[in-house]
């Protein structure tokens, strides 16, 4: 009988448990999914960023008491202004911005490969707040990778959750905007092989990881790509197409909630060399092509999708165009992407 490979399952809680019903019963459906995945031999790791986060998932884990449970506070740090851009870009108050080290999720990142290190994990785990697998889908991945780091990837990039209320026009425009040849291809070899969604690294990986990777890069998912490539073990993408072994649930409940999240996705195509634009405007894929011809409503969500985002491209390049740079807000903090550079600028209002 082989012996059960222990975890390392960080959680990086980036804000407390949601106040608003809705938005608290999608959290506390995808945690308590993903908790349900682990056994006493595992360390669950709570990255929060305070400690008011901290206390607000008490009454989650009190239903998970054999679960060994770790927590660290992180949050980025201040650093002098390394630009004028609050001034440059005519921000609001621009003399309130403080610029940061780097990204929050970076922070949480480095603390889990810290955590890594100390704990020497077989593997350390850190999904994304909407994944939700099962723990024999873990472990198929764990014994195809053989040792290797993983992510899974999946087409259903949103939803339904049991009880949670999201209109099915939304679902599907969110999936209609992100289901594109490109990323349905991008576990092809010579690919991305690991994701933010969910990605797994072997312990063994994770402090020359931790030395290597460069924290000022906005893509964190694509800089540990190419460190782990770099280090000799690239990660292994595995697509999954059964929603029931894994799936996306993110807290998007309407068209605007789509939006945001399509104009950070395009702020990433900004640092890619000449004009390329995003994956985004690329071609959507068969099964979405196919969808559509028997389907009008999912048509016209198709139909939106692609209008919204070249709205969004519009926007972006307008602001290119002004400023040099362009940017977006995310959770408490602002990125500012420049074009054909990998680096971001993190800022946010004191």
């Amino acid at each position: 009988m082989k012996k059960q490979k222990r975890l390392l399952h960080a959680e990086m809680m980036y804000r407390p448990r949601p106040t608003d019903d809705r938005a608290r019963l999608l959290f506390d459906y995808t945690l308590r999914a993903r908790l349900h995945n682990l056994s006493e031999a595992d360390t669950l790791l709570l990255i929060c960023d305070s400690d008011t986060t901290r206390d607000s998932l008490a009454q989650i884990l009190a239903d998970f008491l054999h679960l060994s449970v770790q927590t660290v506070i992180v949050i980025p740090q201040l650093r002098p202004p390394q630009s004028d851009t609050p001034v440059r870009c005519q921000w609001e108050s621009p003399n309130r911005w403080q610029q940061m080290d780097m990204s929050d999720r970076w922070t949480r990142i480095l603390a889990a490969l810290r955590a890594a290190v100390i704990m020497q994990p077989d593997l350390l785990v850190m999904p994304a707040h909407d994944a939700v697998y099962t723990r024999a889908t873990l472990q198929a991945a764990m014994e195809r990778a053989i040792d290797r780091p993983f992510s899974l990837t999946t087409r259903h990039t949103h939803s339904l959750v049991p009880a949670v209320n999201i209109p099915t026009d939304v679902i599907d425009l969110h999936n209609a905007a992100f289901d594109r040849e490109p990323l349905v291809r991008i576990c092809e070899d010579g690919g991305q092989g690991f994701w933010g969604n969910m990605g797994a690294i072997p312990g063994k990986l994770c402090e020359a990881l931790l030395s290597t990777v460069d924290s000022n890069t906005w893509e964190d998912d694509l800089e540990i790509d190419r460190v782990l490539t770099e280090m000799g073990s690239p990660a292994l993408c595995i697509p999954i197409d059964d929603p029931a072994d894994y799936r996306l649930c993110p807290p998007i409940f309407d068209r605007a909630g789509v939006r945001r999240v399509i104009e950070r996705h395009l702020h990433y195509s900004l640092k890619i060399p000449g004009e390329h634009r995003s994956a985004l405007h690329a071609a959507p894929s068969a099964e979405s092509v196919q969808r559509a011809h028997a389907d009008p409503r999912y048509a016209r969500l198709l139909a939106e999708a692609d209008a919204i985002i070249a709205d969004c491209e519009a926007e972006m390049r307008a602001r290119v165009a002004r400023y040099g740079v362009s940017w977006v807000d995310w959770g408490n903090y602002r990125y500012v992407a420049v074009p054909r550079n990998p680096q971001v600028e993190v800022w946010k209002r004191g």
